[in-house]
C-alpha cells in the first residue's frame, strides 16, 4: 500500500507541475508557481495520501478536478477513512497551482459535494462495489 501511496502524491506534484508547462495552461511570466510544501507539510500530505487506495484516490481525484468520474460507494468508505481534515488540505494544495484559478469555486464546491455524499454513503453502510449515481448534477 505504502508504494501505491507514493504514486499517489507523485501524481498530485506531477498535476501542477503538468500544469505549469502546459501549452494554454502554463505559468506567463508575470505569475509565480506556489510555494514548495514545508517539508513538515509534504509529510503531512503524503500520510494523507497514504490512506486511501491508488485506485480511489485516482477517482476522488478525476472526480473532484474534471468531473469525468464517478465516485464509487466503495471509494466513498475509503475517502471517509481518508478523512475530512486530510482530504481539505490535498484538495487545498493542489488548489494553490495558478492555472486552476478560475475553476477554484468550482473545484471547491465539487470537492464538498462529492465529501457529503460519502458522508451519506458511510453512514448508510452502502459500500457495493457498483458505481454509485452521479455525484455532481450539471
Amino acid at each position: 500500500m505504502a508504494a501505491s501511496s507514493s504514486i499517489f502524491v507523485m501524481m498530485i506534484f506531477l498535476f501542477i507541475a503538468t500544469l505549469s508547462v502546459t501549452p494554454g495552461l502554463g505559468i506567463s511570466s508575470d505569475q509565480e508557481l506556489p510555494p514548495d510544501p514545508s517539508p513538515e507539510y509534504r509529510k503531512h500530505l503524503y500520510e494523507c495520501a497514504q490512506k486511501i487506495s491508488e485506485d480511489y484516490g485516482d477517482e476522488v481525484f478525476y472526480s473532484t478536478f474534471f468531473n469525468n468520474v464517478t465516485v464509487s460507494n466503495v471509494c466513498c468508505v475509503q475517502l471517509q477513512h481518508l478523512g475530512k481534515s486530510c482530504h481539505d488540505d490535498l484538495v487545498k494544495f493542489l488548489l494553490e497551482a495558478p492555472e486552476l484559478g478560475s475553476k477554484v469555486s468550482e473545484i471547491s464546491t465539487r470537492s464538498e459535494k462529492i465529501w457529503d455524499k460519502c458522508v451519506l454513503v458511510a453512514k448508510s453502510g452502502s459500500s457495493a462495489p457498483q458505481p454509485s449515481a452521479s455525484i455532481i448534477e450539471d
